[in-house]
């Protein structure tokens, strides 16, 4: 565990608080870290889990991270892609109840032509028998209904009819 540490990386956190803000709206507030966080990483100042000394200026803690972040709340990268975020148009969204009407009307018409049935059991050794058995019973019921057996199949495996 490493919390308390100072050690982690709160990339992936921010990251995921930007998604947030941007579905919430609050898209200027996301463009804004997401920038500052790329100007942060571009400056060189890195945690311990992506320092390395050929390209890294500064090795940090979380805290400082997070400082350096903060401090670049103003500024864009230039070199990685500048966040941008476009606010929706909420208004030009909404459904009206004509629209809802027609959805309604034109849904597609279900008929029920026949079910599924699915046994489990672990206790079954000889399939043949149980086939034998199975559509016995079905058969009785299937006259009651107005449908028939089609087919019995285990693992794969085609049982009846023709097995």
């Amino acid at each position: 565990d490493i919390a308390g540490q100072n050690i982690a990386n709160p990339s992936g956190l921010l990251n995921a608080a930007i998604m947030m803000l941007v579905h919430l709206g609050l898209t200027e507030h996301a463009a804004k870290i997401e920038n500052a966080l790329k100007k942060t990483i571009e400056d060189g100042i890195h945690t311990a889990d992506i320092y390395n000394p050929s390209i890294s200026s500064k090795k940090v803690g979380t805290k400082e991270f997070a400082q350096a972040i903060i401090n670049n709340l103003e500024y864009k990268p230039k070199k990685l892609k500048i966040a941008e975020y476009h606010n929706l148009d909420v208004e030009s969204n909404i459904i009206n109840n004509s629209q809802i009407q027609t959805i309604i009307e034109t849904r597609q018409q279900k008929k029920l032509v026949g079910v599924d049935v699915f046994f489990d059991s672990h206790n079954i050794i000889d399939y043949h028998l149980i086939t034998k058995q199975l559509t016995k019973r079905i058969a009785s019921l299937s006259s009651l209904h107005g449908m028939h057996l089609v087919t019995i199949s285990a693992k794969g495996l085609k049982l009846w009819p023709h097995s």
